[in-house]
């Protein structure tokens, strides 16, 4: 696994393993030595993003590109998607999800989509919260394929 150095403390541990998690789908095995290759220079996600996208394949820069997106797309930014969320947290939270989605948008209104849903998978049941942080990653991702 990745390990983390004082140059890369700017990267949460889940977007390592996410972008790791991607990488492997896209460049196999090396993937976490390319992530740890790439971050040496690089000092925000957006660049991080863009120095991995220049070193894959051309043919499945496209595929790392939609895979990668919800990473940096701020959630209030589509109504859409945070009505998703609720809907789905209602599944395992029941009557707190509205209050939950609307005190982590009042606190961090430019949080992205995927910090989103990380911070919204804090049900005690962890099962749950792997369910429901499942759940949204397949309806982002076919909704970026379809669309």
């Amino acid at each position: 696994m990745l390990e983390f150095s004082p140059e890369s403390s700017w990267l949460a541990k889940s977007q390592v393993d996410r972008l790791t998690q991607v990488l492997r789908e896209i460049v196999g095995p090396i993937a976490p030595a390319l992530l740890q290759a790439s971050l040496a220079d690089c000092t925000s996600l957006l660049q991080l993003l863009s120095k991995l996208e220049q070193q894959i394949p051309e043919a499945t820069r496209n595929k790392f590109h939609q895979q990668t997106l919800w990473l940096v797309e701020r959630a209030i930014d589509d109504p859409a998607f945070i009505k998703t969320c609720e809907e789905i947290l209602e599944r395992y939270v029941d009557r707190v999800a509205g209050m939950l989605v609307l005190t982590i948008l009042q606190q961090q209104p430019t949080i992205s989509k995927y910090d989103f849903v990380e911070l919204l998978a804090t049900s005690p049941d962890s099962a749950q919260k792997d369910r429901f942080r499942q759940t949204m990653m397949n309806q982002h991702h076919s909704k970026t394929i379809a669309g």
